[in-house]
């Protein structure tokens, strides 16, 4: 815990070299009324970290898929960053790009596709000279369509964000807003940072053995087999609650 107290008459004061952590600061005066204010001190990052995630792990042709993008901007610049930019490449025989869900104020979107054919979503800041440095850990979440008639090897697929296109730059600023250029520093990831892998169901299950309508004896045993590379469940139900 970190206390400090102060003469009636000292209105500033400086506190140094405290812990990383949440903190609540107290002002008390001689009658016992108190005001207070809450902040965080957090630890300077190395590096820099990108997360991709899907709202599910399987989906149907056609179906939405989900993806939400957070990097640790806040730890690498506490006071917030001067640009950044994320590119995710993807395959749009299989994905198509449909639209932002959430972004926060500050945040850009664009696809563009490759002279190789690839298609890239890039999220990036709004550089323009004298806007507010863009803080915060959420890049958004965005919306894909699982194409129909879509087939891989393995059936999966992942999203990745490419480390050759993605950074961050931060620049510190004097009490006057001008961009002290010494303190400039820029950070990149040292690998793509890759998403979860989610599957890919185009076929319906197909059941074998039980012939649609065909009736059975008492006691009569029934085989039969239920095939889908991504089986859930399989309900028999003689429609009685």
């Amino acid at each position: 815990p970190v206390s400090v107290e102060v003469a009636a008459e000292q209105g500033t004061f400086s506190i140094e070299n405290i812990e990383a952590g949440s903190y609540t600061l107290a002002a008390t005066d001689a009658a016992g009324n108190t005001s207070s204010v809450t902040f965080s001190v957090v630890e300077a990052a190395e590096k820099l970290d990108v997360q991709i995630s899907t709202d599910k792990t399987a989906y149907k042709a056609g179906e939405t898929v989900e993806l939400s993008v957070i990097a640790n901007l806040d730890q690498i610049a506490p006071n917030g960053v001067m640009v950044f930019q994320v590119k995710i490449p993807f395959d749009s025989s299989k994905l198509e790009f449909v639209g932002v869900k959430e972004a926060v104020e500050g945040l850009w979107v664009d696809v563009t596709t490759t002279d190789e054919g690839t298609s890239v979503m890039s999220i990036y800041s709004d550089d323009t000279m004298g806007m507010a440095p863009f803080q915060g850990n959420d890049l958004g979440t965005y919306q894909f369509k699982l194409l129909d008639g879509v087939e891989s090897d393995s059936n999966t697929l992942t999203v990745k964000a490419d480390k050759e296109g993605t950074m961050v730059a931060v620049i510190d600023v004097d009490e006057n807003g001008d961009a002290i250029l010494e303190t400039y520093k820029e950070y990149y990831l040292e690998e793509d940072a890759v998403s979860n892998t989610f599957m890919l169901d185009s076929v319906v299950p197909v059941i074998e053995g039980v012939v649609d309508g065909t009736e059975y004896g008492f006691g009569e045993t029934i085989n039969l087999k239920v095939t889908d590379a991504y089986l859930k469940t399989v309900v028999i139900d003689n429609g009685q609650s």
